[in-house]
């Protein structure tokens, strides 16, 4: 990768952290393939209760309650929501 390719990788990436962090909305972003939050912001850290490192240590899987009115175990609910989107 060429120096103006990685510095444009740089600063978009550096862009994007700075939205997560600077908006007035909880945040968490979710890695699909790593099944766990890869950020959250402060805001998300007041709104959920815990530390953005046990938030980014976790998946949104601890969101969703046990009784679901299908009767489908929180995993497989998960994975289809996961597939959707």
């Amino acid at each position: 990768m060429g120096r103006r390719a990685e510095r444009a990788l740089r600063e978009s990436e550096e862009r994007f952290r700075l939205l997560i962090e600077q908006a007035p909305e909880a945040v968490c972003v979710y890695d699909c393939d790593q099944d766990r939050f890869v950020q959250a912001n402060a805001q998300a850290e007041r709104l959920f209760g815990g530390s953005r490192q046990a938030l980014v240590a976790s998946g949104p899987q601890q969101f969703y309650t046990s009784d679901h009115p299908d009767a489908q175990p929180v995993a497989q609910t998960f994975r289809a929501h996961s597939e959707r989107a």
